[in-house]
């Protein structure tokens, strides 16, 4: 009777197993990710998980002053480098794309996680459109879980349609990053 509980456990555990196995985390530090037009790169980053274009040619450079000389340690804060309405409209976009691109169950699997994301967009100077992306998750929740062509999607999409205003002390910057608020799972739409 004993082997035969065994048995069954085992043959649970293996089912559990398999049948959670379609919602598995997609990204670990240290993976690469390739498929059809991208190819992703994760990596720790301040406690999160960073995913992110292995095309992306901004990711690890240094912002500095668009003639190469670093920027100031105390920077002042109060100075816009972007308008502050455009931000606001790239923001809204941003949320708009991410909600257009999750399908219905993996925004009630969203639903229910503690998930947050956050997503930093590249800002060219000169035309004021995103050129790069980037995610950041807390690694372990639902947003984890997404498989990799969705965030392709969302990354085409905020390129085709995020644009913002630069102002004159933005375009002294080798470029700019916007961030999205953090989009909590349990707000998704």
């Amino acid at each position: 009777m004993k082997i035969f509980r065994i048995i069954l456990i085992t043959i649970a555990c293996a089912w559990l197993h398999t049948s959670s196995s379609n919602a598995q985390d997609y990204y670990s530090a240290g993976k690469e990710i390739a498929g059809n037009g991208f190819a992703y790169k994760c990596e720790e980053w301040f406690c999160r998980l960073r995913v992110y274009n292995a095309n992306n040619r901004w990711t690890r450079v240094q912002m500095t002053r668009l003639n190469g000389a670093p920027l100031p340690d105390n920077p002042n804060l109060h100075v816009e480098y972007m308008t502050g309405s455009s931000i606001v409209q790239a923001a809204n976009t941003i949320h708009e794309i991410v909600y257009s691109v999750l399908s219905e169950p993996e925004k009630a699997m969203l639903r229910k996680t503690e998930g947050i994301m956050e997503i930093l967009v590249y800002i060219d100077i000169k035309t004021g459109k995103a050129m790069e992306v980037e995610y950041a998750f807390f690694p372990g929740e639902g947003y984890l879980k997404i498989p990799p062509e969705k965030y392709f999607a969302m990354e085409q999409l905020i390129m085709q349609k995020v644009c913002v205003e630069i102002t004159e002390h933005g375009k002294d910057r080798n470029y700019l990053i916007i961030s999205s608020e953090r989009i909590m799972s349990r707000n998704i739409k």
